[in-house]
């Protein structure tokens, strides 16, 4: 068990992995995110598009609490729905400040879902799960939005100190997605 300065030749050595390690599905979750609000809006316009036309689907609902007219929630659902689809292409494409708008959005997008509850109950609920999750995989994605983190591909260079294991320190770079 030798020490001395020279090259490692353990796991991780020189690539860079042990650097900084990341759930697999925390950082695929802001990529799917973007691609969630992008339906979510297409969706979102659709509810709206019914909503103007006054379709049959949406079954009139009397006595809820907060009675809206139907042509009108329709018009804001077409308006939200364009606007979460672009905040989530500009999530696809990795601006930095549309992790926090797509944050906002997807908080406006589970109001609207509540406000939607007694029109269509399920759909509603689906919605605001996916909008739940949405907030959630934006919020928790640390990573440097917009560039790869340090230590991310192979092909990096290492040196160490070791004491016979060879465990080393090194940076690396690749691609993300």
């Amino acid at each position: 068990m030798g020490t001395g300065a020279g090259t490692g030749t353990g796991y991780g050595a020189g690539t860079g992995a042990h650097t900084e390690r990341r759930a697999a599905y925390a950082v695929g979750g802001s990529f799917f995110a973007g691609v969630l609000m992008v339906v979510m809006g297409a969706t979102a316009i659709l509810q709206g598009a019914a909503a103007v036309r006054r379709d049959r689907i949406l079954h009139s609902v009397t006595g809820y609490a907060y009675g809206f007219n139907l042509s009108s929630w329709g018009w804001l659902h077409i308006a939200l729905g364009i606007l979460v689809a672009l905040v989530g292409l500009a999530i696809l494409m990795r601006i930095r400040p549309a992790r926090y708008a797509g944050i906002a959005v997807a908080a406006l997008i589970l109001v609207s879902q509540f406000m939607y509850l007694p029109y269509q109950p399920v759909w509603a609920v689906v919605g605001m799960a996916l909008a739940a999750w949405v907030i959630w995989a934006l919020a928790t994605d640390r990573g440097p939005f917009g560039a790869p983190p340090s230590g991310a591909g192979a092909g990096g260079t290492g040196t160490g100190a070791h004491t016979g294991t060879g465990a080393g320190t090194g940076t690396g770079s690749g691609n993300r997605f």
